[in-house]
């Protein structure tokens, strides 16, 4: 399994609470049909657009992290397209190490014992 990421714009409404709670709902009952697993919601809350998109000017971001294989996310592209409250959405795949290990550079006081000003294992 893959770790994604989605990011889901939604339309700002008077019932903007329980669009968002059946949304995540049927988000989880997805994830967990495919055999997926949440790993993060996090609820940006209603930000302005850069750009008005079908006559909005803000809209309510909500973003998503979870493991799952591809045709779990082909699927919920096609229901998050279908659904007239979503603005837009995307999806990406996520490196999950997204940060390697630095290396580790010799004491100054070891290289300065050899008798130079050389750093070993430093590379410009």
């Amino acid at each position: 399994m893959k770790v994604y990421e989605t990011t889901i714009i939604l339309k700002q409404t008077a019932d903007l609470l329980t669009v968002e709670k059946e949304i995540l709902d049927k988000i989880e009952q997805l994830v967990q049909k495919f055999n997926g697993t949440m790993i993060s919601v996090d609820k940006w809350g209603i930000r302005k657009l850069s750009y008005m998109i079908q006559k909005q000017e803000e809209g309510y971001y909500i973003l998503l992290n979870f493991n799952a294989d591809q045709t779990l996310v082909k699927e919920l592209d096609r229901i998050l397209r279908i659904n007239e409250s979503v603005l837009r959405a995307m999806t990406i795949r996520i490196d999950p190490k997204p940060f390697r290990k630095p290396r580790i550079l010799p004491d100054a006081s070891r290289s300065n014992e050899s008798g130079g000003n050389h750093q070993e294992g430093f590379t410009a």
